[in-house]
């Protein structure tokens, strides 16, 4: 049974955000394993969940990851496209991994959409 079928939306959303608290705080304790695994259950139980992705992709680029960081923070901006903040990450993802072509694009976005710390970056302050 898939987990759609179990699940109504809104508790989908529910579960999803219940997870995403305990892998933030796994997370804080230094047991990156265990936030993994909760933030992949949040994304199981919801797809879409943004501040799973972004969190998992911060988590990703911390552990110097770029390329699984980089594909969280667009999965992130898929969900969220008008989020300024998961624009910047991608960006600053891109940027790390040396494709400063991508970044300068993100980077951008991010400033369109009202992100201060972008519009430095694309000033190149």
């Amino acid at each position: 049974m898939s987990t759609s079928a179990r699940f109504s939306a809104a508790e989908r959303r529910t579960e999803a955000s219940r997870l995403t608290r305990e892998a933030r705080s796994a997370a804080r304790a230094g047991n990156d394993a265990k936030a993994v695994r909760l933030y992949q259950g949040a994304l199981a139980v919801r797809s879409g969940h943004a501040v799973a992705a972004h969190e998992l992709g911060a988590l990703y680029f911390n552990q110097g990851n770029y390329k699984k960081a980089i594909r969280f923070a667009k999965r992130a901006t898929g969900s969220a496209p008008r989020n300024g903040t998961y624009r910047l990450a991608l960006g600053d993802y891109h940027y790390k991994s040396g494709n400063d072509a991508a970044a300068r694009k993100h980077w951008k976005r991010a400033a369109t959409l009202g992100n201060k710390t972008a519009k430095s970056r694309v000033s190149g302050g």
